[in-house]
């Protein structure tokens, strides 16, 4: 038996004592961060996770459940995007928290209860307490965690897979008595907004069903179905969601972003590609090995350490657990592998995972399983058996062999790794040096530690805290610096360029390119420089709405990203047509859109961009009363951009709306609309016609926008390609318009009633569970 195990729900001293030694290390890991008044920059911090918190505030608090944004896109369904995470519970706290308290607050929770959840789950698979704390460790200062700090949603899903395993995987209790605790974790994971995660949990908790013989069936019955009263519970974010994503295309993302399997080499060695994140470090020289010229995961280091336990976590062939656990590794690292996976051909036409963009991600879940698996290693080192003779002279031949062959051969080698890879920095040069020098002495230290237990006689319990002390604080150290951080006024309003003022529509180039960085010196300038030139969508939040943006979030419909398309193939002057009638004040890009004489050059942390100022007003309601009819996008923007076409006095409409006297010429009396409040995605009007006409309002048209006309309903539909249209009688009218697609309506309706009868079952299980539990009376 392991030493250390206690019976099932009891907390020792020693689980209290582990919990707040890793909080300490954590802490100070992070010390920065939680302690002091900065707070995370690189790319997606700057890019969109503030942005998007900033505007997720600003929309709650305008009402309407955050369900529509005017923000990018030209207006988009922005409650249905999952990785808004509107119905989160952490989001919530910016409702009445400091806007970068409640964004610290959701990183630490989720860290600890992440960490938690590992420990409890190694746990539950018979390993000692000091192989828990190893594990958990682990994979929370492994370089692919900390990386996953610029994914806020990626940190609140992984928080919550091991508790799903761990309550999957308890023997004690039955099913039923399980399956709404697991379905309110599963309905976490949901809201979280990290599809891939709940994948991933999936698979693990399939290959978890078969570590017992027999109760597999069971295992894998009780997962789907929690599953699926999860989905039921979360319908309020699920259902609008399902709506979204159907009108979108991300399978075509699932070829990009694969593990590089140079990037392996990061396991053991830190720093393997470079470093441009760490004070006085400014070179990520593997930059040019990756789809988009940086990894998606920043690095991958566990440390040697962690390998040489995960390889003795494999000596019992006999233990079933192991070695489902292993198959797992392996298929989480095929799929990572994307199109470099022979099976890829396979895999990226099924719709759960080809929806998946960047199969890089699911490295995440070997990460996990190679954690689990160092710490049956070390259980096997320091309590089961000791490192063999084999095993001991084998890591003492290949540290010092390794080491001296570095050694001796250094400049040659790097020499030849510059002809494949162009390290062409002198002080890249040493990078590498130290990089692979750090891997090879830590094994040499790593061998006299085995050694010394292979020896050892009662001084195993010390070598052992030796050896986790190592294997865990080494790459919390050398991944310290994963997460860089800046003063939190580097997210305070800049002075916006060329004059410009806030609120506006801007038309932002979304061109990205390494030398950029290379303009500016380091990343810290980079990332300021999309905040001071409007890059998208770094000004979400901050009174800055986007036309015609680039689709980061994948979620924007074939119809608009074809309308984007068929926009660039239009001359100057129709989209300067366009880009006016949307209100956009100005276009700012790397190169004028229309003519360098009109445009206005600045210098911003020196790049050059250009600005062309546009329309000096937003756009607002007009009433029209001539309409065009026209189905085909190409030929709704071809009249549009026709030199005849008048778009604020007719309007183009697929709609056929058979109204006497609407397609004519008559000339009318002038009709008048007021604004009297708006909000993103709801509106109040006032209008007044001489006759019936229609009523133009501004931003995307998407299905679920609604009308009343003096209370009662109206049809709205799409108008002038851009827009939203409503038919209005003749006369003074009061009118609302609304976004609340009935996929919500009936998502909050289904989520309200399956939690109430949730919450019935578990007290009605719970109250049976006591009664047969009462001893009986005499």
């Amino acid at each position: 038996m392991i030493p250390g195990r206690n019976r099932a729900g009891h907390i020792s001293k020693k689980d209290l004592f582990f919990f707040a030694l890793f909080i300490v290390f954590f802490l100070l890991v992070f010390r920065e961060f939680f302690f002091t008044n900065r707070v995370f920059f690189e790319r997606d911090s700057t890019v969109v996770e503030v942005p998007v918190k900033k505007l997720t505030v600003q929309l709650l608090k305008e009402g309407n459940f955050a369900l529509w944004t005017d923000a990018h896109g030209n207006g988009q369904p922005f409650m249905a995007n999952p990785k808004n995470a509107v119905f989160y519970p952490t989001t919530w706290l910016y409702l009445f928290l400091p806007l970068f308290t409640a964004f610290k607050l959701h990183y630490l929770i989720h860290a600890l209860l992440g960490w938690l959840g590992l420990y409890v789950l190694c746990g539950s698979y018979s390993l000692s307490k000091k192989a828990s704390f190893l594990g958990a460790s682990l994979f929370a200062f492994s370089g692919m965690y900390f990386s996953s700090f610029e994914f806020y949603n990626h940190i609140a899903a992984l928080a919550w897979m091991p508790w799903v395993l761990w309550l999957l995987h308890r023997e004690a209790r039955p099913g039923r008595a399980r399956i709404v605790p697991l379905a309110f974790l599963w309905a976490l994971m949901i809201l979280a907004g990290a599809p891939e995660f709940i994948l991933m949990t999936l698979f693990l908790a399939a290959g978890q069903a078969f570590f017992t013989a027999g109760a597999w069936k069971k295992k894998i019955t009780l997962a789907v179905l929690s599953l699926l009263l999860a989905t039921i519970l979360s319908a309020v974010q699920v259902l609008p969601s399902m709506e979204l994503l159907g009108r979108t295309e991300r399978a075509a993302q699932s070829a990009l972003w694969p593990l590089e399997l140079i990037q392996l080499f990061n396991l053991p060695f830190p720093h393997f590609l470079g470093n441009d994140r760490e004070p006085g470090h400014n070179d990520f020289w593997g930059w040019h090995l990756f789809d988009k010229k940086f990894p998606l995961y920043y690095s991958l280091y566990m440390g040697v350490g962690t390998l040489l336990l995960f390889l003795f976590g494999l000596r019992k062939p006999w233990d079933r657990r192991r070695k489902i656990i292993l198959l797992m590794f392996f298929v989480f690292f095929l799929l990572s592998c994307g199109r470099y996976s022979p099976f890829f051909f396979l895999y990226r036409f099924v719709p759960l995972l080809s929806s998946i963009r960047y199969p890089v991600k699911f490295f995440l879940g070997s990460v996990f399983c190679l954690s689990i698996l160092a710490a049956f290693g070390f259980d096997e080192v320091a309590h089961a058996r000791k490192p063999g003779r084999r095993a001991v002279f084998a890591l003492a031949v290949c540290s010092g062999m390794g080491l001296s062959i570095f050694l001796l051969f250094k400049r040659p080698m790097i020499g030849i790794l510059n002809k494949l890879f162009i390290i062409d920095q002198d002080a890249s040069f040493r990078e590498f040096g130290r990089s692979v020098g750090t891997g090879f002495v830590l094994l040499a230290v790593y061998a006299l530690i085995f050694f010394l237990l292979f020896r050892s006689k009662g001084r195993g319990r010390v070598l052992g805290w030796a050896l986790i002390a190592l294997a865990v604080l080494d790459p919390a150290y050398h991944n310290r610096y994963v997460n860089p951080t800046v003063p939190a006024s580097f997210y305070d309003k800049p002075p916006l360029p060329g004059g410009l003022t806030a609120p506006l529509a801007i038309y932002r180039d979304e061109l990205y390119s390494p030398f950029l960085k290379e303009t500016t010196g380091d990343n810290l300038k980079l990332l300021g420089f999309f905040r001071k030139s409007l890059y998208p969508f770094t000004w979400m939040g901050d009174g800055v709405r986007y036309v015609f943006n680039w689709d980061f979030y994948g979620t924007y419909s074939r119809r608009y990203l074809d309308l984007r398309e068929a926009m660039k193939g239009l001359p100057p002057n129709g989209r300067f047509k366009v880009l006016k009638y949307l209100g956009c004040t100005a276009h700012i890009g790397y190169e004028p859109l229309f003519s360098r004489e009109s445009a206005q050059r600045l210098q911003i942390e020196g790049i050059d961009v250009w600005l062309e100022r546009i329309s000096e007003k937003d756009a607002s309601p007009f009433v029209a009363f001539r309409a065009v009819q026209a189905a085909e996008v190409k030929d709704k923007l071809g009249i549009f951009a026709g030199s005849e076409f008048d778009p604020l006095k007719e309007v183009i409409t697929e709609k056929d709306l058979n109204l006497p006297g609407l397609f004519g010429n008559m000339e009318t009396k002038p009709a008048q609309i007021v604004v009297r409040k708006e909000v993103q995605g709801r509106g109040w009007y006032s209008a007044s016609l001489p006759r019936e006409g229609l009523a133009v309002f501004p931003g995307n048209y998407a299905p679920g926008w609604q009308a009343r006309i003096d209370g009662r309903r109206a049809d709205v539909f799409e108008a002038n390609i851009f827009s939203k249209g409503v038919v209005v009688p003749s006369g003074h009218h009061e009118i609302v318009l609304q976004y609340l697609p009935l996929s919500f309506l009936w998502g909050a309706a289904v989520s309200v009633i399956s939690l109430g009868l949730s919450l019935i079952g578990l007290a009605v299980f719970s109250i049976g569970s006591r009664r047969k539990a009462r001893p009986a009376s005499f």
